[in-house]
């Protein structure tokens, strides 16, 4: 059994077809570029397989994963599924420090650490002056950063990014997605991107096209 299946899956608003009939399986220990022009789907299906779809989403089909249904299903985001949104600030509280978004995430699994934290922030490739900053004191690499810092600490096998590298310069993007590959490895688990980088789209093991709704190419 594949780890996460699109079956025959669809999505509308209203009459607005957004993705046709996908059918498309996603292994374990493999990661996904998904690339395609603006208005093709590419964040609706990472929200349709996060489960966060707004209530006005017309679905179809399914969507499976370890051969269980999660359409639709509630609480597997931070648990089963990882997402990362493309606008930074949209995710993050204002009135919380990095500190404190950690905190926050560590405490939905159990006790706090603050040592993990640190691990957290130097995994994705901050250092310890961060900690205290507030988002607004962050750059828009840095909130980006810091968005994966809680996926680190989320210990979800599914992780979903969209453009999780769009405000870091080349370097720095290659180092990001070398360590979200890693985890996924060592999780052994899907990691899924959206993203416009030659770079990013080259470095996957997969690269998936979306074309008006539907999946144009898939190569290695």
């Amino acid at each position: 059994m594949k780890d996460l299946v699109l079956d025959r899956y669809s999505l509308s608003y209203g009459q607005k077809r957004i993705l046709a009939s996908l059918s498309l399986s996603f292994d374990y220990g493999a990661s996904y570029a998904i690339e395609g022009k603006s208005g093709e789907g590419k964040s609706s299906l990472l929200k349709a397989i996060a489960g966060i779809l707004p209530p006005s989403a017309i679905e179809g089909g399914d969507i499976l994963a370890e051969g269980k249904s999660i359409l639709g299903r509630d609480g597997i985001l931070g648990s089963m599924v990882s997402y990362m949104a493309q606008d930074p600030p949209s995710s993050l509280n204002p009135y919380l420090s990095a500190y404190g978004h950690l905190k926050r995430t560590m405490r939905l699994f159990g006790k706090c650490d603050k040592k993990k934290c640190l691990e957290a922030l130097s995994f994705s490739g901050l250092d310890c002056n961060a900690m205290e900053c507030y988002p607004f004191e962050l750059s828009g690499g840095m909130q980006q950063r810091l968005l994966l810092a809680q996926i680190y600490l989320e210990k979800s096998r599914i992780i979903l990014l969209d453009e999780p590298t769009s405000g870091m310069d080349e370097s720095l993007e290659v180092y990001v997605i070398g360590k979200m590959r890693e985890l996924c490895k060592e999780r052994n688990g899907i990691l899924i991107y959206v993203t416009h980088s030659p770079l990013l789209l080259s470095d996957a093991d997969m690269r998936l096209r979306l074309d008006n709704g539907e999946i144009d190419k898939v190569e290695a």
